[in-house]
């Protein structure tokens, strides 16, 4: 008998989002007909090797061919893209259809497999996994600068007075031996930045 598996890493995530992603997996199971789920939860997608992962258990036989595995995405469940192919294999291999919520897709396994069909699909994937890593990069660099911004604390009496006199923001930030973008980031912790001040 087929079986209709949603299965949900949910690493850090809250309550509210763990809600969110499962009325979403839910609808999906709905509009397309799916049938009865169950939902399997996992705390962990980082371990790298299959045989370590909790997963390797429904795509390896555990499930009869023409079941379905549903997922929410590809980043929140997979540790890298090359398990998103090794997925996908483990599907053709053992009969399981893969489906991903978020990109309204699925890869049916059972029958012939279409090359445009998968190469569609990892196309969706591995673009997710580009967004994921640059909104990654973008949020450690506003860290970083953050770090940064925090030790012009001590210099703070001579911005100010660089700013009382007029000087440019980008003429400061050489005064002081800084990045723009950083001194800009301390400012905005003063509560002092505004238009009036990013374009002198």
């Amino acid at each position: 008998m087929k079986r209709i598996i949603a299965y949900l890493v949910l690493p850090g995530a809250d309550n509210a989002e763990i809600a969110k992603r499962q009325l979403r997996v839910t609808r999906y199971i709905e509009r397309r007909r799916l049938g009865r789920v169950r939902f399997i939860f996992d705390p962990d997608k980082t371990t790298k090797k299959w045989r370590n992962r909790r997963l390797i258990k429904y795509v390896s036989g555990f499930l009869p061919r023409g079941s379905s595995l549903v997922f929410y995405d590809a980043p929140t469940t997979l540790a890298s893209a090359r398990q998103a192919i090794d997925l996908m294999a483990y599907g053709i291999k053992f009969g399981i259809n893969i489906h991903f919520v978020k990109y309204n897709d699925v890869f049916i396994a059972t029958g012939a497999a279409k090359s445009r069909q998968l190469l569609n699909l990892l196309y969706k994937i591995e673009s997710d996994y580009a967004n994921r890593r640059t909104s990654q990069t973008m949020m450690q660099r506003r860290m970083r600068m953050a770090e940064e911004a925090m030790r012009l604390d001590h210099i703070e009496t001579e911005i100010y007075a660089y700013l009382k006199r007029g000087i440019a923001v980008n003429t400061i930030a050489k005064l002081v031996n800084t990045n723009p973008a950083v001194l800009r980031v301390w400012l905005e912790k003063q509560g002092i930045v505004g238009p009036e001040v990013g374009a002198k």
